[in-house]
């Protein structure tokens, strides 16, 4: 946070792995194939706390 000058961030510190504990991906799948996947809308707070934790948005998002 100090490195990118940000004062404070709206929650507490314990609230963290809550706030990403409903970020849920779902797979649909077909004889055990995957038919489409459907992955999480990530909230401004989420990403910026992603960034912060120097964890890419990617580990969010289907495999390129």
């Amino acid at each position: 946070m100090k490195r990118e000058e940000i004062k404070q961030l709206p929650i507490y510190p314990e609230q963290i792995l809550r706030l990403f504990s409903l970020a849920q991906r779902h797979t649909l799948m077909r004889e055990g194939k995957t038919i489409q996947a459907f992955y999480p809308e990530l909230t401004e707070l989420q990403q910026q706390l992603l960034a912060l934790l120097g964890v890419s948005r990617q580990a969010f998002r289907p495999p390129a």
